[in-house]
């Protein structure tokens, strides 16, 4: 929207999460002049997005990667000016759990991406049941 008094172009974005704030990021690079409003009703931007640190080990809420087999993820890193901040996972503890109850499941190997590629740990996993 334009105020029509001042000629000053303002958007709202509504929501401080990855997807607001990605598109907040992305109206600042197609246009500087333009005024931009950001909406979040929590106390902190990134929405489900979250790092804390417990028992001497970063845990993850959200997402659990960026993925850098596709060079976009890693090309907005390099325009936000954070991609020195990226910490690349060590290969021996490369491995993700759900939590079940009150105990920690392994994901099924070869699940990637929400998408599995191997059957049999699929199928032998007590996550799914029958």
């Amino acid at each position: 929207m334009t105020d029509q008094s001042t000629g000053i172009k303002r958007v709202a974005v509504i929501g401080g999460g990855i997807a607001g704030l990605s598109a907040a990021h992305r109206i600042r690079e197609l246009d500087k002049s333009v005024e931009i409003v950001l909406m979040e009703s929590l106390d902190r931007l990134g929405g489900a997005i979250q790092t804390i640190e417990r028992d001497e080990f970063l845990v993850e809420h959200g997402p659990d990667m960026l993925a850098t087999k596709d060079p976009w993820g890693l090309d907005l890193c390099r325009r936000l000016g954070c991609e020195s901040d990226l910490i690349e996972t060590e290969a021996a503890f490369r491995r993700a759990f759900v939590a079940r109850g009150t105990r920690l499941h392994p994901v099924p190997a070869g699940f990637t991406l929400l998408s599995p590629s191997q059957l049999l740990p699929l199928i032998t996993t007590r996550l799914l049941s029958p």
